[in-house]
């Protein structure tokens, strides 16, 4: 940024995690565990490369994993 300010912004990615793998579980928790690994891993192998270039640029940030996006401060 020109003057060296700061600002916020979201990333939001398209790629999405498949959810689908928990329709077969039988209890809640078991849905609720393949959901979470999903996420997980998805965000995991998406925001992997968005956040290395963000620490090599110093740039503040908070990951979710939750929803396909993250936010810099």
């Amino acid at each position: 940024m020109a003057g060296g300010g700061d600002a916020s912004f979201f990333v939001i990615l398209k790629d999405q995690a498949k959810l689908s793998d928990g329709r077969g579980r039988r209890s809640h928790a078991a849905k609720a565990e393949s959901a979470f690994k999903e996420l997980r891993a998805k965000a995991d192998d998406t925001q992997g490369p968005l956040r290395a270039f963000l620490d090599r640029k110093k740039v503040g940030h908070q990951d979710f994993w939750g929803a396909p996006f993250g936010v810099s401060v």
